[in-house]
């Protein structure tokens, strides 16, 4: 697990994409099946966000898709 905090602007949830994006390829290329990845965020809108987000990158990286990360905020879980 990793926390991931700043300031407007700063870079969270690009830098979050990218650690789950490393996840998910590590887990691709170690063949490891059905991996629970979970985001949390503060915001319903944030975690809307992300999970467009996370399908844009499968259209460019389709192997990504075989992984679905959740994206959900505090009051979700």
């Amino acid at each position: 697990p990793f926390a991931i905090s700043g300031s407007p602007g700063s870079g969270k949830t690009l830098t979050s994409q990218s650690l789950v994006k490393d996840k998910v390829r590590s887990y691709y290329q170690d063949k490891i099946l059905n991996p629970r990845i979970l985001c949390v965020t503060r915001s319903k809108k944030l975690a809307e966000n992300m999970q467009m987000q996370w399908q844009d990158a499968v259209t460019m990286e389709p192997e990504l898709g075989h992984y679905c990360p959740f994206f959900k905020t505090l009051e979700d879980l």
